[in-house]
């Protein structure tokens, strides 16, 4: 209900008002006494009488304008101020409504799908973080919101130009193309890295270029040099990567002398005349630059040379930060691809306190829902309460609230909270239900729960190859399992497998569980349990909330319950 604030008398009867003798709209005189014997009033003043809290328009608008026609001779024009409604009040309102609720829109699960992104984008640490400049290097696990900080930070004004390098650029079948039909340049980082950094520059030196005139000497040499170079110029980033990559595979692979082709090569790798000009695009730079690296694990299969090609992005990206021009570089990789290259960036050491790892908590991933279902109920979120996700998920469910239920039935990733979201919706429907009651969750998290299992299997397939026959051995297991349980089950798939087992499969079985907690499959015991968190989950901890926990003392171990459902493990909670 929209309450009303105040009246305010426009119009013609505005000036009968204000022309009235002073004593008549004094406090003490008949006026007062008129308009005050009405319960609603508060107060007036002027032309504008003060309405008690409580009260809706249509609650009003007869009584007052009865009494103020007797006093003015006239139907008077009355404007009404509703006093701002809160996001509990209007969502309540709307969820009322039976075709609203069956109507929500829950948005894209996939920020680049996403057209409505920035009107619901939550903004976290990690993107003020990499707004600000002080992180560079953003890094966590699939669907957990790198694409949609890469895409807040592009319309931002943080810089006048920016380069994304995406896979919608570099064509993945492209560079898979030119990998198997070459030979030599993918031995040597070094000509991966230096092909980067030119491939970035001539961008930059088009950037510097681009809309400025006149004969400055500074801008001639860079034009001279992008003319000497044409071949590169009109084309986009991936091809113009790999025709320098070509040009280089063409010297080490032709008829030159050793004399002739190592100094052919040495100049290319150098980039002397590349690094010549850097002097005169600083001088001639006069806006900033913004790289953006997203999506590198699109294509990405965990060999060597998938592996150099994202180190060695990384590398030039941080080289040319390195150059003293007005460039700012922002890296989003997935949390593993990350751990499996790191060791071949360049001074680790130093990266370290660039890099930001995505957290979510329960807060921030009540606002990603709620922001979504304000604007498609139409409803002003600028009140909004992270509390208010209970007007979406009125019942309990296990002794927790509805929605801090199915938060710990995923891995806190944005992608899985609205797909669990959605099903628990779409639940409710089927079962003709008014909201998402504890019976639509239930519903939801069985097909959530083997959608968790298939998507984790997929994740690591190229880590962890044929992993699902390892986590199909917990089936019926658990949720608690000690330490010598565990080594047990590990021990029962290897010895299960009757072909040669994977790589991964033949570390030692320590080794493999800590793979298991670093996957999200297992929890270890916190060293302090945790309040506000429910039974059973308060004793354990996950990689998403530490991921450097270590596995050597633990004593007992939690399999997440996102995998409960698949697994036909009985929920220890109820």
């Amino acid at each position: 209900m929209a309450e009303v604030s105040y009246v305010e008398i426009v119009g013609s009867a505005r000036n009968k008002w204000l022309a009235l003798p002073e004593h008549w709209r004094s406090r003490s005189f008949r006026a007062r006494d008129r308009i005050m014997e009405l319960l609603f009033v508060e107060r007036f003043n002027f032309n504008r009488v003060y309405i008690k809290s409580g009260y809706a328009q249509w609650q009003i608008e007869g009584d007052l304008r009865g009494h103020l026609a007797r006093m003015l001779g006239e139907n008077p024009d009355l404007s009404f101020h509703t006093k701002p409604e809160s996001f509990n009040d209007a969502l309540a309102e709307v969820l009322r409504d039976q075709r609203a609720f069956a109507a929500l829109d829950f948005g894209k699960d996939v920020a680049e799908h996403d057209h409505n992104l920035a009107r619901y984008f939550v903004s976290t640490k990690a993107y003020q973080q990499a707004l600000s400049g002080y992180k560079s290097i953003i890094i966590g696990p699939k669907g957990s919101g790198k694409s949609a900080i890469m895409l807040e930070l592009s319309k931002e004004r943080i810089a006048g130009y920016s380069i994304k390098i995406t896979p919608e650029v570099f064509a993945t079948s492209m560079l898979q193309r030119f990998t198997s039909e070459s030979e030599g340049v993918w031995d040597e980082e070094q000509a991966f890295v230096s092909t980067w950094i030119f491939t970035m520059l001539v961008e930059v030196f088009r950037t510097v270029c681009r809309g400025q005139r006149g004969k400055d000497k500074a801008l001639s040499r860079i034009r001279q040099f992008l003319q000497q170079h044409s071949e590169y110029n009109d084309v986009d980033l991936f091809t113009r990567f790999i025709t320098r990559l070509s040009r280089i595979q063409a010297v080490k692979l032709g008829t030159y002398e050793i004399a002739v082709k190592t100094k052919e090569l040495q100049r290319l790798y150098a980039l002397e005349d590349v690094y010549a000009l850097i002097p005169d695009v600083r001088k001639a730079l006069n806006e900033d630059v913004l790289v953006l690296l997203d999506e590198l694990d699109t294509g990405w299969d965990n060999t060597e040379h998938a592996n150099r090609f994202v180190a060695s992005l990384m590398q030039a990206a941080i080289r040319v930060q390195g150059l003293g021009l007005r460039i700012r570089v922002v890296a989003f990789l997935r949390s593993e691809i990350f751990d499996l290259v790191k060791h071949s960036l360049d001074h680790l050491d130093k990266l370290r306190s660039s890099i930001e790892r995505l957290h979510w908590d329960i807060h921030a991933l009540s606002l990603l829902v709620l922001k979504r279902v304000a604007f498609s109920c139409q409803v002003p979120a600028q009140s909004l309460d992270p509390a208010s996700i209970k007007l979406l998920f009125p019942q309990s469910c296990r002794e927790m609230s509805g929605f801090e239920y199915l938060i710990t039935r995923t891995t806190r990733r944005p992608r899985e909270v609205l797909q669990f979201v959605r099903l628990t919706h779409e639940g409710a429907l089927n079962q003709k239900l008014g909201s998402m009651t504890r019976s639509a969750l239930l519903q939801a998290e069985e097909q959530f729960s083997q959608w968790k299992l298939e998507h984790v299997c997929s994740e690591y397939k190229f880590i962890y190859p044929d992993i699902e026959r390892l986590l199909v051995e917990f089936r019926g297991r658990g949720p608690v399992l000690s330490r010598e349980e565990m080594i047990d089950i590990v021990q029962e798939c290897v010895s299960h497998w009757t072909s040669d087992p994977p790589k991964w499969l033949t570390a030692d079985v320590e080794d493999l569980i800590q793979r298991l907690y670093d996957i999200e499959f297992i929890g270890i015991q916190r060293l302090n349990s945790r309040p506000g968190i429910h039974g059973i989950l308060r004793g354990f901890e996950f990689a998403y909330e530490h991921p450097a926990g270590q596995l050597g003392r633990v004593a007992a171990f939690l399999i997440h319950p996102a995998f409960w459902s698949a697994l036909e493990i009985v929920d220890s909670t109820t």
